[in-house]
């Protein structure tokens, strides 16, 4: 385990443990799918902007 500051990274073997219930990417994965998917009708957007078309 790395602790630096505030934050601990912790490594995950993935070929015992796929998803643990503090340690996952599904939602994250989910949230950018849906975002991705919701910004491609706009053929692009300017970075200043980018966070008010994800609200």
């Amino acid at each position: 385990m790395l602790d630096v500051s505030e934050f601990s990274h912790l490594r995950i073997n993935h070929s015992t443990h796929f998803a643990d219930r503090q340690n996952h990417i599904n939602s994250i994965e989910n949230f950018w799918n849906q975002a991705k998917r919701h910004l491609r009708k706009f053929n692009g957007i300017p970075k200043e902007h980018f966070e008010l078309y994800l609200k």
